[in-house]
């Protein structure tokens, strides 16, 4: 088992952008274990709960994984900011757009079904 001096060790590494595999065979550790510390799924890179129950980091490092939220706006469970909201309202102001400039999607049966009929 790694001690705490060892994973800060990994840490600075990886923050140098040391390979993975260097850096597993300088410290005569497997590759596992090392994107164990990088994903933040060791028990000194793990999310630590507080009274509230909400997951705050106890040790903070660029490379550890960022805790998922519920988001406000979809109520998906995800990294914040939330992709899914992101991509949905990209994709409605595409579409306010488009009927803006009398752009009407058009379904792939649609077209088919446009295809046979002039045939």
């Amino acid at each position: 088992m790694l001690s705490k001096a060892e994973v800060d060790q990994i840490m600075g590494m990886l923050n140098e952008d040391t390979p993975i595999p260097n850096i597993a065979q300088q410290l005569n550790i497997s590759k596992g274990t090392v994107y164990d510390v990088k994903n933040g799924n060791h028990r000194y890179t793990r999310p630590a709960s507080d009274s509230s129950g909400d997951q705050e980091f106890s040790i903070h490092y660029p490379h550890a994984k960022a805790a998922y939220q519920w988001c406000g706006g979809c109520r998906a469970r995800v990294k914040m900011p939330c992709l899914v909201c992101q991509i949905r309202k990209l994709n409605d102001e595409r579409l306010a757009r488009n009927r803006n400039l009398g752009i009407v999607s058009v379904e792939p049966q649609e077209v088919e079904e446009a295809k046979v009929a002039t045939s």
